[in-house]
């Protein structure tokens, strides 16, 4: 029985430190029909920073409208200046991005066809929608966060 206890306390253990994808939510947010834009930060701005590599940023629309949705890292607020995540000019329906960026040499030069997931140290994000073209529209930002690259 004792050994059963043991294993059962170990087993717990090595579970509990395998890190799980977490999801941040940008609650819904009108989505303006001209060039104005409503500009929300990580829900509830006083979150801890984010950490981790996002794996996709999805977009749930109501509404038949087209606009644009922007996600950016704010600029000292983490590691550095702004990093765009998202911009995408012609949203008009559901998706889900993949969003990735490019592998750099160490001078800085691109690397073709080289994708990394985009990392957050301590980062805090902040989601745009503008140039809507079309009323009654609302757009939830849902951000795939994995602890792991």
């Amino acid at each position: 029985m004792k050994h059963v206890f043991i294993f059962s306390i170990i087993l717990l253990t090595a579970c509990a430190g395998i890190a799980k994808p977490f999801v941040v939510q940008f609650a819904a947010s009108a989505c303006e029909t001209n060039t104005s834009a409503v500009t929300t930060y990580t829900p509830d701005n006083d979150v801890m920073p984010l950490y981790g590599f996002v794996e996709a940023v999805i977009v749930d629309q109501t509404g038949t409208g087209t606009g644009t949705v922007s996600l950016v890292t704010l600029a000292s607020q983490g590691t550095g200046p702004s990093r765009s995540i998202l911009l995408d000019t012609s949203v008009s329906a559901d998706g889900t991005y993949p969003v990735r960026d490019l592998v750099t040499t160490q001078a800085g030069v691109d690397i073709a066809n080289t994708p990394a997931r985009v990392p957050l140290c301590g980062d805090k994000l902040r989601l745009t929608l503008f140039n809507w073209g079309a009323t009654n529209n609302t757009a939830a930002i849902y951000v795939v966060i994995v602890p792991e690259p």
